[in-house]
């Protein structure tokens, strides 16, 4: 009895140490994450003269706030901001749409080579973007779009190769017995797809979803590319442009961190509003199908 005693208490003590080592490697890696936006905000709320004291400073004093506002109202970036919004917004959603109903028509519709379709779609996927991207600027220049919206947005109409198979390995590991309930009730393809399995794939929506928007909040080739026009600039081309420019003689820094961490907040909030969602979306798709 006092053996197996001891070997119980041997056990919970080696199972608490191996907790509290993991534990202590989740912190030192978080820390070492997290170092980098720490030190982004702090800059970002120094003086230009606190910028290159030695040894430096982790808290600012004094803390010049107005950074923040001086920062963006250097540069047009509010007119950036709705630019950005705009164009993540539709692409989230034409993105969305168009890859669920790829990813719905190759789970569900079987029809003769439909999984070499999937498998051409898939190769896609390795073709780098550097390769299309004189054909695609060619294209759009012909079709008089460059510096415009559309070469952001119509693309997205064409759904996305990822998508579609993460979104299809979802609708695959739904059980086709609801497909036969559903014919049997009446039910078409179309409101199969609507009233009953789109319901039923929220969280791999909300990682597709999440996905896309950091996607398009933080590209930077393709509006660098089609965008030639000052008020058609996103964010992050404002701070590429922020960088070059000359602001009456200023040191830059400040202004550009503190902009900088304006522009990482949506994306910040998004993923620790929806990390629940996008964790188990990613999880899911990965392990059905």
């Amino acid at each position: 009895m006092a053996t197996h005693t001891t070997m119980r208490r041997h056990y919970r003590l080696s199972w608490i140490l191996g907790r509290m080592i993991i534990y202590a490697m989740i912190g030192a890696g978080a820390v070492f994450i997290l170092l980098p936006f720490v030190w982004q905000l702090s800059t970002a709320l120094k003086t230009p003269e606190q910028i290159y004291i030695l040894p430096p400073k982790w808290i600012p004093d004094p803390i010049a706030w107005n950074n923040f506002i001086d920062g963006w109202t250097a540069l047009p970036f509010t007119r950036y901001f709705f630019n950005t919004l705009f164009i993540t917004g539709v692409s989230l959603v034409a993105e969305l749409a168009s890859s669920c109903i790829v990813a719905f028509a190759f789970a569900r519709l079987r029809f003769r080579g439909s999984n070499i379709l999937f498998i051409v779609l898939l190769s896609t996927m390795m073709l780098p973007a550097q390769v299309t991207m004189i054909p695609k600027y060619i294209l759009f220049g012909k079709l008089h779009w460059v510096d415009t919206f559309w070469p952001l947005i119509v693309p997205g109409l064409t759904s996305v190769p990822f998508y579609v198979f993460l979104l299809r390995q979802f609708f695959m590991g739904i059980p086709t017995d609801l497909d036969d309930a559903a014919r049997i009730d009446g039910c078409g393809y179309f409101r199969l797809f609507i009233n009953i399995l789109l319901p039923m794939t929220k969280s791999a929506l909300f990682a597709v979803g999440l996905m896309s928007f950091l996607r398009h909040w933080n590209d930077f080739m393709e509006p660098l590319i089609y965008l030639n026009s000052n008020n058609m600039r996103t964010l992050v081309i404002g701070l590429a442009y922020f960088v070059t420019s000359e602001l009456e003689g200023l040191t830059q820094l400040p202004y550009l961190l503190a902009v900088n961490s304006i522009v990482m907040l949506p994306c910040i909030l998004l993923f620790l509003a929806f990390q629940d969602q996008f964790i188990q979306g990613v999880v899911v798709t990965g392990v059905k199908g």
